[in-house]
């Protein structure tokens, strides 16, 4: 550990001074996404407007983690940057220094820099993560819960077309030919431009997230117009943005919007216009998307981000999104596992409780709307 040394950057207004940090690790990572780039995180600090810190550490001055970090005085809780916009998060760690020394060395430094601290949350780390991999290092007590799944496609080869369910497959073809009788159909992809983002944001806005009883569309959040905004301006190169889209006679009726890194399209955004719902625009634009990857064969696979319930009926591969809890050795962090050790007791007993009674006959809201 002695060869270890650390950096804080507290409450940046820019991390551009980390750049050159930023761009090895995630060369030298071998778990990597769009959620850990650098230029990610620039536009949480400028256009979500989110307070964190960034601790840098280095091995005889060759940067081997990064991680940025937010403190909630009140609770004592440390945790990744979290907000509604943001489905992932996971740190950078070289996994040649994950190893007892670098988990002590974070410990000591969570001692330093936030004193009286009692756990630190990662709230949406996907499998595998590395975060994930501190664990068995981390001195002190550590919890981890599969919390939600990350839905994803396999998109090397044209055979992996053959995993889709057939039968939704020929569901999608059969509503795309009913609505390409009523209108002349076009698919659009890898917009880059500012209008085609404008047109993405109105058509999300008229979807079921922009109506009034709900005004989660991204045009209803000034700041995640402006989010958005600067992600596009931002990405190029090795990580792309991208836009596609359906026109139905010109006018878009369904969009995505997409990151593209390493391989992975990881559709961010899906939306359709209300008044095509009856026809799934949105699944007929992503069968459109798994069609072309298949048959370029240029990425490995197109990633839903989230696990909607609606993806259920495509047989998508799926992987665990997990909240990882590390926990401080003092009394409030003990107390705090406890806790949690607890509610794992409890789980099994009121699982048994819930399959014993009957149901109630109120419906449970769905997870997402239909694409």
């Amino acid at each position: 550990m002695n060869e270890l040394t650390v950096k804080w950057t507290c409450q940046p207004g820019s991390i551009v001074d980390l750049k050159s940090a930023w761009t090895h690790l995630l060369e030298v990572s071998k778990v990597r996404g769009y959620y850990q780039d650098w230029r990610w995180t620039e536009s949480l600090i400028s256009d979500l407007h989110i307070p964190f810190d960034v601790l840098s550490v280095f091995h005889k001055n060759t940067p081997i983690a990064l991680m940025p970090l937010c403190f909630d005085s009140q609770l004592r809780t440390i945790t990744l940057p979290h907000n509604l916009q943001i489905d992932l998060s996971d740190c950078l760690v070289d996994s040649g220094f994950l190893n007892s020394s670098l988990g002590h060395l974070l410990h000591q430094q969570f001692n330093i820099r936030y004193p009286g601290w009692k756990r630190f949350e990662a709230r949406r780390a996907k499998s595998p993560s590395n975060i994930a991999s501190i664990l068995s290092q981390w001195p002190g007590p550590k919890h981890r819960d599969t919390a939600y799944q990350n839905f994803f496609f396999l998109t090397r080869t044209h055979d992996d077309r053959n995993l889709l369910s057939k039968k939704h497959v020929k569901n999608v073809r059969r509503l795309e030919s009913k609505l390409a009788r009523l209108y002349k159909l076009e698919y659009l992809h890898g917009l880059t431009d500012p209008s085609s983002l404008e047109i993405f944001l109105n058509v999300e806005h008229d979807s079921w997230k922009g109506a009034d009883n709900q005004a989660t569309s991204i045009l209803s959040n000034e700041e995640y117009s402006c989010f958005y905004r600067q992600l596009r301006s931002q990405f190029s190169g090795t990580l792309q943005f991208s836009i596609s889209l359906l026109l139905a006679d010109g006018r878009a009726i369904a969009g995505q919007l997409s990151l593209i890194d390493s391989g992975v399209q990881y559709l961010l955004k899906i939306a359709y216009r209300r008044e095509v719902q009856e026809f799934g625009a949105g699944n007929i634009l992503l069968l459109d998307t798994l069609e072309r990857a298949y048959a370029e064969a240029k990425l490995n696979e197109v990633n839903l981000v989230t696990g909607p319930d609606w993806a259920l009926r495509w047989h998508p591969k799926e992987t665990p999104v997990e909240v990882i809890t590390l926990f401080n050795g003092n009394l409030a962090g003990r107390a705090s596992y406890a806790i949690y050790y607890l509610k794992d007791l409890i789980r099994p007993i009121k699982e048994q409780i819930c399959t014993k009674w009957p149901k109630s006959r109120t419906p449970e809201p769905k997870k997402g709307k239909e694409a």
